[in-house]
């Protein structure tokens, strides 16, 4: 397998049920593919397989030249996740947030803080900083769940409804800056019913 992402036969049952049935992709590095859906099509099951969260059935992925079962940890190195329920700690900053995450990945601190203003001016949010989480609107938190998921410059982001809760101005901008992160390297995959 060459592709920055590739599947083939991918499935997912749980008990009885199959939500992702015989996936056969093939994403080359620079690519955008959108996983679009009715809630319940396997888009965020099939996410969930590609970033090496949940194991396949059967049938095998690879990410980055990884296999996402035997080289799960390789595979999480070398993406950037947004899910749906992005887990942000509501006590911290905005700046603490992606301080902590920005070490998680591995950066250095003065590196983290570069990349995290620089995305937080990208999404249109370039004064939130030392603003508590808990006071953030959904749409808010859903970008800066974005930047987090940028912060390492992975080159394989998966995106699962990037533009859930935000109203159509916050959303045209994720898009946008969805867009412009596109570039020879990068793969996107971006999930959505809409």
């Amino acid at each position: 397998m060459d592709a920055s992402i590739e599947t083939r036969d991918l499935t997912k049952c749980f008990g009885d049920f199959t939500a992702v049935a015989g996936v056969d992709l093939s994403v080359a590095s620079g690519e955008v593919l959108v996983l679009l859906g009715p809630n319940g099509a396997g888009k965020t099951t099939t996410t969930r397989m590609l970033a090496s969260i949940l194991p396949p059935t059967s049938g095998e992925a690879r990410v980055a030249g990884f296999d996402v079962v035997t080289q799960a940890s390789e595979v999480r190195r070398r993406i950037g996740l947004l899910t749906e329920h992005h887990g942000l700690y509501t006590r911290m900053r905005a700046g603490e947030y992606l301080a902590f995450f920005g070490a998680m990945y591995g950066l250095a601190s003065v590196e983290s803080h570069r990349r995290g203003q620089e995305l937080l001016e990208q999404i249109g949010m370039p004064d939130v900083s030392r603003r508590r989480l808990g006071e953030f609107s959904k749409g808010m938190r859903q970008k800066l769940a974005l930047v987090r998921a940028l912060l390492h410059d992975p080159p394989v982001l998966l995106l699962d409804e990037p533009t859930s809760a935000m109203d159509p101005a916050s959303a045209r901008l994720v898009r946008d800056a969805i867009l412009q992160l596109r570039s020879s390297r990068r793969t996107l995959v971006v999930t959505t019913h809409n």
